[in-house]
């Protein structure tokens, strides 16, 4: 799922996918090509929009506890941040019967933010009658999942800052969304990795590894969340809707380095573009996903913050 594509530009390009999508619920991290079947949503979806005061200040280790407690507490969570003309949207989606947990954490471990349970935002600005001008763009990762992708000291203090200025440009009858899709793994990830690469005196097998070796060993002593990232743009015309999704390039460029991993974007080679779009609106995905630790996925899930 993280092979196909390296360079953000060539992504415009595609054709249109007709597979089934994989199950919400648990977003399965292997780099497989396989595209497996997903059904429709067996329960409603809630929403909680975040309400931002004049002045904020989250820590790194605020965000981290935060996702922790979402994933544990739900199914699946999906943070959005929804750019219109006239305004920037954060809200985090998840299945009805656990909303009120979800929104009680929030509330509980960000008192400084005002929440409120919403109508589903991505839904009542995206026109699901004009798919023709629309974009998905799924990302995968470059290389083998157990390579990390920046985060924390090597990254800028405000990774936002370049997806905002993005979504700044939007005029009228457009809107773009960047969804993130995460759950707690279920699966022994970490040992399953280390009986694979590494020998009984912990020292890896593959000698092209070895660079990589300090930050293999701290993304496997990491909580790890199967995750689903992609980004939406509608506007009046499918020219403008690539044009739009090529401006968020710089936010997403933050995480890579040259000789370790990146978010890359992903074919569509296969996919119906309207059960594409249809997924992401159900927060279901095509994608066998990506398995992330705790401090990657606390890296792309920000929230404004003058700290």
């Amino acid at each position: 799922d993280a092979r196909t594509q390296s360079l953000f530009g060539r992504l415009f390009t595609n054709k249109e996918n007709k597979n089934l999508p994989t199950n919400n619920t648990e977003l399965l991290a292997k780099t497989s090509q396989n595209i497996q079947l997903c059904p429709n949503p067996v329960v409603k979806l809630v929403s909680f929009r975040f309400y931002f005061p004049s002045e904020l200040k989250i820590s790194s280790e605020q965000t981290e506890q935060l996702l922790q407690t979402l994933a544990s507490s739900a199914s699946f969570i999906a943070f959005e941040i929804i750019g219109t003309n006239q305004e920037i949207i954060f809200q985090i989606t998840c299945p009805a019967p656990e909303g009120e947990t979800i929104l009680a954490h929030l509330k509980g471990q960000l008192p400084t933010l005002d929440f409120r349970m919403s109508e589903d935002i991505l839904k009542k600005h995206f026109a699901q009658n004009q798919p023709n001008e629309s974009v998905v763009v799924d990302f995968g990762l470059q290389r083998e999942w157990f390579i990390p992708l920046p985060f924390g000291k090597s990254l800028a203090t405000e990774t936002l800052l370049p997806l905002i200025a993005s979504m700044e440009e939007i005029i009228e009858n457009e809107v773009v969304c960047l969804q993130i899709l995460f759950s707690r793994v279920r699966g022994a990830w970490q040992n399953a990795v280390q009986e694979a690469i590494l020998d009984r005196n912990g020292k890896l097998i593959f000698a092209n590894l070895n660079n990589h070796l300090t930050g293999i060993k701290e993304k496997l002593s990491n909580s790890l969340f199967a995750t689903s990232v992609r980004l939406i743009v509608q506007s009046n015309s499918n020219q403008k809707s690539l044009q739009i999704a090529r401006r968020t390039n710089a936010f997403f460029r933050q995480f890579a380095t040259p000789s370790g991993n990146e978010l890359i974007p992903l074919r569509n080679d296969g996919l119906l573009l309207n059960s594409h779009i249809q997924s992401f609106l159900n927060r279901t995905s095509y994608r066998n996903g990506i398995l992330l630790s705790m401090r990657e996925l606390s890296a792309i899930i920000h929230l404004p913050s003058d700290a």
